[in-house]
């Protein structure tokens, strides 16, 4: 990295518009995708009745994970939207679907052929108690169609589960190319009406106004998060004059939201409760609560952007880099763990470090050749139509 990188945000107007890099963003992702590991490794635990840890808040925190990406996602993406234009006067639809194609399928579809093709023969080598829900037949489409959360829907948990949340910002990513090229005036005022809107249907949701397919649909497609991460890139590329009043106000939202991501991450419980003697108790107003506080955050951060020796060091820029295939490689990893660890029958902690230790680092080496041999090469085709 050069040495112009480390202070391009001096805190003028004309900086913010051109950021090449955010500093810290990769180590959060890699935090964040830790977390729905070692959740889902918990999980995998509590549900076939061994000791587990899953009632420490800690172990809890996957769902937040995801709206984090989200958010980060809505933000990174709305930025670099805005930035193409403010320099180009015009955003590059097929060069935007490109990248995210060249990012996203390859690993996508991957795991799909693994999940569905390959994901049985290794059930049957190792002899392992676990049954596929379903076949190919079933769910090709909705796999296909980046609709993945639907196989949860109808066929319940599976190793594929974590594909998701990639198929909800599949659908993202298919409307906020067009919309931020088309929408020239008063952006912020076109995003924050889609998320009031996104809001009213989550509440209609709540009260079983929809069918329940359509009320997961909703439920399922979080755009709100994504929303406000893009309302927040937008106040941040277009944020005023007034320097010291700006820099204040970021250290309070930094100050607050870094607090409350304390106690989120451990200490859930008390966020929930407090929640509950709000009278605040539906799910997807939770889930906004938490995407507002991350997006917070996320733009304290940007607004500073300043290289953090720890968290800018080689080994998590590293990590955070291959967060991306920790996050869509951890569920089958974890599960084959466990499905071998259970059968030794040892010391419960002895086998909760040992499941743990080698959860996370087969996932972090399975993510790394992955990112060598598979990613990376498909990557350097990233600007073809650019």
């Amino acid at each position: 990295m050069t040495n112009k990188h480390l202070n391009q945000n001096d805190g003028n107007q004309e900086t913010r518009t051109k950021i090449p890099y955010f500093f810290q963003f990769n180590s959060f992702r890699f935090f964040a995708a830790i977390l729905v590991l070692v959740g889902h490794a918990e999980s995998i635990r509590e549900g076939s009745g061994a000791f587990n840890l899953h009632q420490i808040d800690f172990f809890k925190n996957g769902q937040h994970a995801v709206t984090f990406f989200f958010v980060l996602s809505g933000f990174l993406i709305t930025y670099l939207l805005l930035k193409e234009k403010n320099s180009s006067q015009n955003v590059n639809v097929k060069s935007f679907y490109w990248k995210r194609i060249v990012r996203i399928w390859p690993l996508y579809f991957l795991l799909v052929f693994i999940g569905i093709a390959v994901q049985p023969f290794i059930i049957h080598y190792l002899n392992l108690t676990y049954k596929m829900p379903y076949s190919l037949e079933e769910t090709g489409v909705l796999f296909i169609t980046f609709l993945p959360g639907f196989v949860t829907y109808y066929f319940g948990n599976h190793l594929l589960e974590p594909l998701w949340s990639i198929g909800v910002e599949e659908w993202f990513y298919l409307i906020w190319g067009p919309f931020m090229k088309y929408v020239s005036k008063n952006l912020w005022m076109w995003i924050l009406l889609l998320l009031l809107a996104k809001l009213l249907l989550n509440f209609l949701s709540s009260y079983q106004f929809f069918p329940p397919v359509v009320t997961y649909l909703i439920r399922m497609m979080r755009f709100e998060a994504m929303f406000i991460g893009g309302l927040m890139a937008c106040t941040f590329f277009t944020s005023g004059k007034n320097q010291t009043q700006l820099s204040n106000f970021r250290l309070i939202t930094f100050l607050i939201s870094s607090i409350w991501l304390l106690i989120i991450v451990f200490n859930g419980t008390f966020f929930n409760g407090v929640l509950m003697r709000l009278g605040i108790i539906d799910k997807s107003l939770n889930a906004f609560i938490c995407a507002l506080f991350f997006a917070l955050f996320v733009w304290s951060i940007a607004w500073k952007n300043k290289r953090n020796i720890i968290l800018e060091s080689k080994l998590f820029v590293f990590l955070g880099e291959i967060s991306f295939g920790i996050y869509m490689y951890h569920l089958l990893v974890v599960t084959l763990v466990w499905s071998l660890l259970k059968q030794l029958q040892i010391n419960p902690v002895f086998t909760t470090i040992l499941y743990h230790f080698f959860g996370i680092t087969l996932t972090i080496g399975i993510a790394t050749l992955s990112k060598k041999y598979i990613e990376n090469p498909v990557l350097k085709f990233k600007n073809r139509f650019s």
